[in-house]
């Protein structure tokens, strides 16, 4: 995880930002892609991106699923099967979404494991084979089905599990939302995206899904802000002794670092600069006009030949003047590149700290953000691991999210957790 080194930066810091960062390094309960189907934006935003952050919660033992998966099921998540009705009706709408990349091709949606229905929508779509152009053969056809079902089983597997994870979490928890909530997020969602119902109508055709679908999808993302603002309870608590430890540990931060004022002529050659310095006065009143003479440094022959402000570290060769007395001689220094530097120390600024009680909130805001971050993805480990170990998929239905799934490998299309589409990616 990404820590900022700032605490001026930490504290411009949103919760959205923390949401995101999360996010963006893989920290989500829910798949964060999930099936992305093509929503208008803004109900996209609601319905599509579901994140889940919470505090760890005692789970009790963790009971793997035992007796194996209902043959009239995909799999079983604490013994609660996912039916293979409500697996079919996801795949027709991801099939459906997959569809509208490509308008005017037919839907097809792959009927696992022999894929017969698959493999004729397919050849009925084919154009007429020619010599050159002979028609794929029906195992190649199927091979094509197979793919299409491993990647849209791995879509549709992550939304059922993790929707079920959720559910059973925040039953946990005590966590509830009442059908009233849902429908007052529907009806505002539904207002913002569609201008008319006939557009809504339209959206419910083009994308398969039906109202109850959306009232689900809803439901789980009410349920997952619920659990989340679980999660951030107390992260808000900092004591004044993890202020001062902090503010002890990070003092360069909090204020302004001790400057020199160089007087500087940049000349290509040593010679050069022994002639800059044979031409300054006793008290090198003139240094201006020498520089202006002889200096290729244009920035500080404007500035009568002077750097001001430099800081220690930030230009290596004015290292050496650091280690001079204000006001004393010039000396000259070999650069870096090959340049000969005559600099003389002309002024000392000193630093200065900003207090304590000046720099609290800033700190209070960093650590809070810690905190939560720390409590975050903490609970986000455990959760996916003990809800892992309570699902078994039966064996074509298998994902990595499933307690059954080969150690090795992510099986194609898998319940990997990915980043969430921004904005920007999701299409209206």
């Amino acid at each position: 995880m990404r820590l900022l080194s700032t605490s001026q930066t930490r504290s411009q810091r949103s919760q959205l930002d923390l949401e995101h960062e999360l996010e963006a390094n893989g920290f989500c309960l829910t798949p964060c892609s999930s099936l992305r189907f093509r929503y208008p934006l803004k109900l996209m935003n609601r319905l599509a991106k579901i994140l889940i952050l919470s505090i760890a919660v005692s789970l009790g033992g963790v009971l793997v699923a035992c007796g194996g998966v209902p043959s009239n099921s995909v799999a079983t998540v604490a013994d609660d099967p996912i039916t293979k009705d409500t697996f079919n009706k996801w795949m027709a709408i991801a099939a459906k979404s997959q569809g509208q990349q490509n308008p005017g091709a037919p839907v097809v949606v792959p009927d696992a494991p022999e894929f017969t229905n698959c493999i004729a929508q397919k050849q009925a779509a084919l154009p007429k084979a020619t010599a050159k152009a002979p028609a794929p053969t029906p195992a190649q056809l199927k091979s094509e089905c197979q793919a299409q079902f491993d990647q849209q089983k791995g879509q549709v597997m992550q939304l059922l599990i993790t929707s079920a994870w959720i559910e059973g979490q925040a039953k946990a928890m005590g966590v509830t939302v009442s059908d009233a909530e849902v429908q007052k997020q529907f009806d505002k969602t539904k207002k913002g995206a569609f201008p008319t119902d006939a557009a809504y109508q339209k959206f419910l055709k083009q994308s398969g899904e039906t109202e109850s679908d959306i009232l689900f999808r809803i439901k789980i993302d009410a349920l997952s802000t619920k659990i989340r603002d679980a999660a951030l309870k107390g992260t808000d608590q900092v004591s004044n002794e993890a202020v001062a430890k902090y503010y002890a540990a990070h003092l360069q931060q909090f204020g302004q670092p001790e400057t020199r004022d160089i007087a500087l002529i940049q000349t290509k050659s040593k010679a050069d600069a022994q002639k800059a310095q044979a031409a300054l006065s006793a008290n090198y009143s003139n240094w201006a006009a020498v520089a202006k003479q002889y200096s290729s440094d244009k920035a500080s022959v404007a500035t009568a030949g002077v750097k001001r402000g430099v800081v220690q570290g930030q230009d290596p060769n004015f290292t050496q003047a650091f280690a001079e007395k204000l006001n004393g001689q010039p000396i000259i220094v070999r650069t870096a590149d090959g340049n000969y530097d005559l600099i003389r120390v002309v002024g000392i600024n000193k630093g200065a700290v900003q207090p304590l009680d000046k720099a609290k909130a800033s700190i209070v805001q960093a650590l809070k953000q810690t905190q939560q971050q720390t409590t975050l993805q903490n609970f986000v480990k455990s959760f996916q691991a003990s809800w892992k170990k309570r699902t078994e998929c039966a064996k074509i239905y298998i994902v990595d999210l499933c307690g059954n799934a080969p150690k090795a490998a992510a099986q194609p299309g898998a319940g990997t957790v990915q980043q969430a589409p921004s904005q920007q990616q999701q299409a209206p």
